[in-house]
């Protein structure tokens, strides 16, 4: 339910002490109305800043709150911001059956050479760092993940056509 999540993060050294209360508390502060809250948590992900996130009862609350948030003269938490949630990106395929021989340099040539720059590519492997015949493909556009699940991934220089499959995620 991102449509429904804020984000508060700061880079203040005392934000790892502010705890549930104190966002429940801010927020009523700058919303001039109430809002219902159905959680409230803090995480870090990626980086060591902690952040919150909170998810409203209500999608329409969401944006009216971050701008307040953003907009306040009051030091909210230590001078924090509210943003949305970064939502993953769907252009996403999996390619089964590539063989390990092949080096990824090759693989990335060969996908670029047909659809342009590509986000990613990882090959997936065992929890003994063996390569499986499986990689997982980020494209840059949803044109280039439609153009290579309808045509496959052509690499020339092996003779080889590799089957692309959506990844199937909760959100698309």
């Amino acid at each position: 339910m991102p449509e429904k999540c804020i984000i508060i993060h700061s880079k203040n050294k005392n934000f790892s002490e502010i705890n549930q209360d104190d966002v429940r508390k801010a927020i009523g502060s700058i919303s001039g109305k109430p809002i219902m809250i159905d959680m409230i948590n803090r995480y870090k992900f990626r980086t060591s800043d902690p952040k919150f996130i909170i998810q409203l009862a209500k999608s329409s609350n969401r944006d009216g709150l971050i701008k307040a948030w953003n907009e306040s003269d009051k030091d909210l938490l230590g001078g924090s911001t509210a943003r949305l949630p970064i939502k993953p990106n769907n252009n996403i395929a999996m390619l089964r059956g590539v063989p390990t021989s092949i080096p990824d340099d090759e693989l990335i040539e060969g996908i670029q050479k047909n659809y342009g720059d590509i986000s990613s590519l990882y090959r997936l492997q065992t929890k003994a760092g063996n390569y499986l015949r499986t990689v997982k493909v980020t494209f840059k556009n949803p044109h280039q993940l439609e153009n290579a699940l309808r045509d496959g991934i052509t690499l020339h220089q092996h003779n080889l056509i590799l089957r692309a499959e959506k990844l199937l995620t909760n959100n698309g």
